[in-house]
């Protein structure tokens, strides 16, 4: 009975820190959308060309020039989620860097809907899969070590993360080096 009890206990305490953090990572993705909005509202003529533009992104890639662009911006994204997360202060890190990654998924939602219309939204999600779905793997594995209280190098698990990550910037290069 006594290890039902722990088990128990266990489970109510982990139910509670997911439950925090759940609260904790909506309210960053929340602001980094209504930042987005506000930066639109305030810069929109400018930005769409600085966007591509400095980033080299025209289209006209081949893909192991494509790869290399973004394989080099994913591999910092993901060194910046890893090392927050072995911080004491991990969990407000990881906030910010949330709210960062929504800021950039909000002007990418307000970019393409403000340029296609109705047609903005289907067009935002197929700009974000397959790739997706490798970097939100990534970024819900760094989010459970943030939250860990055990702050461990992890440096296997860190590399099959980053060959999720690479995965993904595998898609995203062949997809968008036509």
């Amino acid at each position: 009975m006594h290890r039902l009890q722990r088990a128990y206990n266990w489970y109510k305490s982990t139910g509670k820190a997911l439950e925090k953090a759940g609260k904790a990572v909506h309210v960053p993705i929340f602001l980094g959308m209504i930042g987005a909005a506000l930066f639109f509202w305030w810069r929109y003529p400018v930005f769409p060309s600085y966007l591509f533009y400095s980033h080299g992104i025209t289209g006209n890639k081949n893909f192991t020039e494509a790869f290399l662009i973004v394989i080099k911006q994913r591999f910092f994204q993901l060194g910046a989620g890893w090392l927050c997360g072995l911080t004491v202060y991990s969990v407000w890190l990881f906030g910010i860097l949330t709210c960062f990654w929504s800021f950039s998924l909000g002007m990418g939602v307000i970019y393409f809907t403000l340029e296609k219309g109705l047609w903005g939204l289907p067009l935002f999600l197929r700009s974000l899969l397959p790739q997706g779905i490798f970097y939100l793997m990534v970024w819900y594995v760094l989010s459970r070590w943030s939250f860990s209280t055990r702050k461990r190098l992890r440096l296997p698990a860190l590399a099959f993360l980053m060959l999720l990550t690479a995965c993904g910037a595998a898609f995203e290069a062949y997809l968008f080096s036509f």
